[in-house]
């Protein structure tokens, strides 16, 4: 019997740009959680980097504490890069979420509400800056 394995490997570089832009989301947002999706693309994916950062409604009913992203918001909004993207590159897609409260690190809810196989990012807002958490 085999054990299937919560969470992923993150396969995304995550670079300076990347990590501000989701910073500026995120203090857009405050005080609620901001969520999103990283698509690579094909070029910076034979660089080791995300290509885009997505951001996405957030559907919890207490925007401060929790995040909720349909899998409609994500289909939707990734629809034209899926039709002309490979599965290798599909597959790399990871979903990101800030912690506007400055908590590091994911918390026991986002441990229950992974997905097998996919990997997270937490990006913690604390004084302005934001410290990622792979998970």
């Amino acid at each position: 019997m085999s054990e299937s394995k919560l969470g992923g490997l993150p396969q995304i570089a995550l670079t300076e740009a990347i990590l501000k832009e989701i910073v500026r989301y995120g203090l857009d947002a405050l005080p609620s959680e901001a969520c999103g999706v990283l698509i690579p693309t094909p070029l910076n994916h034979l660089m080791g980097e995300a290509g885009q950062v997505v951001r996405l409604p957030n559907r919890a009913m207490n925007h401060t504490e929790a995040y909720v992203i349909r899998g409609d918001d994500i289909r939707l909004s990734l629809e034209n890069w899926s039709k002309s993207t490979s599965v290798e590159l599909q597959n790399m897609m990871a979903i990101w979420h800030t912690h506007p409260g400055g908590n590091i690190g994911p918390s026991r809810a986002d441990m229950k509400s992974r997905y097998p196989g996919v990997a997270y990012l937490v990006v913690a807002l604390v004084d302005g800056k934001g410290i990622p958490a792979w998970f």
